[in-house]
């Protein structure tokens, strides 16, 4: 997979200084509502880890070309999960990288768009009170949703979406239950070209 990613990144880059219309890069913050399985969602007194509503931060790129609604994005997230409940703390950060595609929907200076990605995540080690309890492991995934960007100065956009990601489609062990969360993710997109 990470061939793969680096591939559609010399991609990207190559249409980006040959053909491209504009190239974004920003930073990105948002939350991350763990919705499944139950294990990583259910109360640490009931036998679960307890994630929850969560915080991720990250960059973002997007590659617009000239005469179609279709831009092309990239980006690397931290989603840092933690719980506490009675002395016990679990916590787990997972490193996303994607790529996708976003199809504006209308265009203008309030552009509402479909998205959907690839996913590349590599899984920290979990911890239980500073403790390793489980190493780490890296899954592929995907993410679909919707956003809006706004355009607010020549130079500026901001970017905002909910997406619906499932972080270990490809790669899971026997009786390894998904992981999906509900994300609200804002991007400060600044202009490059």
């Amino acid at each position: 997979m990470n061939k793969l990613l680096l591939v559609v990144s010399f991609i990207l880059l190559t249409l980006t200084s040959v053909y491209s219309q504009s190239l974004k890069l920003g930073l990105s913050g948002g939350l991350t509502n763990i919705n499944a399985p139950d294990s990583y969602t259910e109360d640490i007194s009931k036998g679960g880890f307890g994630f929850s509503s969560e915080i991720h931060y990250g960059v973002k790129a997007k590659l617009s070309l000239p005469l179609i609604p279709l831009t092309f994005a990239g980006y690397i997230m931290n989603h840092s999960l933690n719980s506490d409940e009675s002395g016990a703390e679990y916590s787990l950060n997972v490193l996303a990288i994607g790529v996708g595609a976003e199809w504006a929907l209308i265009p203008g200076p309030v552009s509402p768009y479909l998205g959907v990605d690839i996913l590349s995540n590599s899984f920290g080690d979990l911890e239980l009170n500073g403790n390793t309890a489980s190493k780490d492991e890296s899954r592929v995934g995907a993410a679909i949703g919707a956003g809006i960007d706004f355009k607010l100065l020549p130079k500026f956009d901001i970017d905002a979406s909910v997406k619906y990601n499932m972080f270990n489609l490809i790669g899971q062990d026997d009786n390894e239950d998904t992981i999906s969360s509900l994300n609200l993710n804002v991007t400060i997109l600044f202009s490059v070209i």
